[in-house]
């Protein structure tokens, strides 16, 4: 018998060739881990920025907290101001810091007098100053490096603000393990002095940080804006960093009694206060405030005038408190 062969012929309508899975995986992968990544960067992102707003908040509260001996000072400072004492205040002050400013802003006085007089050499000019004792020269010199130097001497200022904070923000952001070149204060205000908020209200940090003043803050306010530089871990982007921002602005206790922090809407405490208050009060010359007859601040042209007349025009002292 023989054997027939069945032989099966292909159908050439129907594919049979076999896939791989080698190219879509080759395509698909890249693309999954690039997601997969990118979303742990995003997580990254949301701790830091969370780590920077505690940072920034918790430092604000701190400073708050302590800044009631600045009161004193503010209030001293524009209790000389308001009375014209400009020149004996910055004066005093500069003479103590001579040492600071004779290297560092030497080389600017050279353009306080039009004729070079004494060429630029601060150290000369403030020689030749102490050496006119009791002649008119002396205070026009002095006048001329008040003036000039007036504005470095609140930098100086600016500058110890932005030390204190940076200091303690980052024994904030260490506990979070952040770096600490990637960190960078763009604000900082501590309460200030009348005089110092008014002067500053055209600051140009003030257009950059977004906040303004009497709008966003007050001159009893702290101010903190601080920025921290993320990397983004792909290569092939121009620009591969983001900037993380945050802002706090906390009330300062300026208000405060022998340390401590006291509401005077208090009933008690108004009572209490009133009880103390004097019938005759004195005011100033020129000054905006009403004070008792002890009080240190009060100069020698204070003019005695009575408690409900002062009330009408003046606002208390806030150092003697009548």
């Amino acid at each position: 018998m023989k054997k027939v062969m069945q032989v099966k012929r292909k159908n050439p309508l129907v594919q049979t060739s076999k896939g791989s899975l080698t190219v879509e995986a080759a395509l698909v992968l890249p693309l999954f881990l690039f997601a997969f990544l990118l979303f742990l960067f995003m997580l990254k992102v949301v701790y830091i920025q969370a780590a920077l707003d505690h940072a920034v908040k918790e430092t604000g509260r701190e400073i708050a907290a302590v800044a009631y001996p600045l009161s004193f000072f503010n209030e001293w400072e524009d209790e000389l101001l308001a009375e014209g004492e400009e020149n004996t205040f910055l004066t005093k002050e500069l003479k103590g810091r001579e040492s600071s400013f004779l290297p560092v802003y030497g080389e600017y006085i050279g353009d306080i007098f039009a004729d070079g007089f004494v060429e630029g050499n601060l150290g000369k000019l403030w020689a030749i100053t102490n050496g006119l004792s009791g002649q008119d020269g002396r205070s026009s010199i002095e006048n001329s490096i008040i003036k000039k130097l007036s504005a470095y001497y609140y930098d100086l200022q600016e500058d110890s603000k932005y030390v204190v904070v940076d200091t303690l923000l980052f024994k904030h952001l260490e506990t979070y393990e952040l770096k600490a070149e990637n960190l960078a204060l763009c604000l900082v205000n501590l309460p200030q002095s009348k005089n110092s908020y008014n002067n500053n209200k055209d600051d140009p940090r003030y257009q950059e940080s977004g906040l303004f003043p009497e709008l966003d803050f007050s001159k009893e306010d702290v101010v903190i804006q601080a920025q921290y530089n993320v990397t983004i871990p792909l290569p092939f982007l121009t620009d591969n960093t983001v900037l993380l921002k945050s802002t706090a602005v906390e009330r300062a206790w300026l208000h405060g009694s022998n340390g401590v922090y006291t509401n005077r809407d208090e009933k008690g405490y108004l009572e209490t206060l009133q009880n103390e208050i004097e019938s005759t009060v004195y005011i100033t010359r020129t000054g905006e405030k009403y004070h008792l007859s002890n009080c240190r601040y009060l100069r020698k042209s204070k003019i005695p005038i009575s408690l409900e007349e002062a009330k009408k025009g003046y606002q208390p002292c806030k150092v003697c408190r009548p």
